[in-house]
């Protein structure tokens, strides 16, 4: 298949990376579309640790399912926190605070930008036969913008963003912020 990893070196597209094996309670999904954002950008410009497939934000079809056969065929998004299944915060379900958790496309787990991904069962999620691929691949940049609700204690007429305004000329100069609030 087809990867686009990050190596020492820097990007490298891969013609012939293998196809990855589920293991015990997880799902392959077949990619359909994957979105590019800044982490992917950031992480594309540095190298913390062993090559890695890039890529956390994807909808696609689950074509091999074997401890949970009901996916198979389905189209899914999924959260991007693995946890070890051993400590006590994924006792508790919060993979995301796992101290040993990987990061699918960004820290220990082959990500997106690839034909085919791997993720736990307990990460996916049915995207609605209504919502089209180019809506549901924001699936996960829209949790994470609403975590900060569970994370930052806000008012409710709290404003966390304000409209962006350009100078009558169009040009922004350093100093003149960003816009947000």
């Amino acid at each position: 298949m087809h990867a686009l990893r990050l190596m020492p070196q820097g990007l490298t597209l891969e013609t012939a990376y293998l196809v990855p094996e589920t293991g015990s309670g997880q799902a392959r999904v077949k990619v359909a579309l994957a979105g590019i954002c800044a982490t992917d950008l950031e992480e594309a410009g540095y190298m913390q640790g062993p090559p890695l497939v890039l890529g956390h934000e994807f909808v696609g079809v689950v074509d091999s399912c074997p401890s949970a056969p009901r996916w198979e065929g389905r189209r899914v998004v999924g959260e991007i926190n693995i946890g070890c299944d051993r400590c006590a915060d994924c006792r508790r379900r919060a993979f995301r605070h796992c101290p040993a958790r990987s990061c699918l496309g960004i820290l220990k787990h082959d990500g997106a930008f690839a034909e085919y991904l791997t993720l736990p069962v307990v990460n996916l999620h049915a995207a609605p036969s209504d919502v089209e691929n180019e809506v549901a691949v924001f699936a996960e940049p829209m949790a994470a913008a609403l975590r900060l609700q569970e994370q930052l204690p806000m008012a409710t007429d709290a404003k966390i963003a304000a409209e962006q305004r350009m100078p009558p000329d169009g040009i922004r100069t350093p100093g003149q912020g960003t816009g947000f609030a």
